[in-house]
């Protein structure tokens, strides 16, 4: 059986193997949100907390999310070619 190809311009993905684009995407895409409706979420917050330190430690924690998700689709090895 052939592997299907698993979207235009990336490499076909074999059986056990998952994309790392859609969930890629999708965090940055809650990226995005959680910057544009961050104004509608300091109001839930407790009194004592600085809003723009949870943003920030939120936004970081998300980005190495993302790269982490990458890093493990990546082929073994990889990293290690020169």
């Amino acid at each position: 059986m052939v592997p299907t190809p698993s979207g235009i311009g990336h490499a076909p993905v074999g059986k056990g193997q998952k994309d790392a684009v859609p969930s890629a995407v999708a965090l940055a895409t809650a990226l995005m949100l959680l910057a544009v409706l961050w104004n509608r979420i300091v109001p839930l917050l407790p009194a004592g907390i600085d809003p723009n330190t949870v943003l920030w430690v939120l936004g970081i924690l998300i980005v190495l999310f993302i790269f982490y998700v990458i890093y493990n689709h990546m082929p073994q090895g990889a990293g290690a070619q020169r």
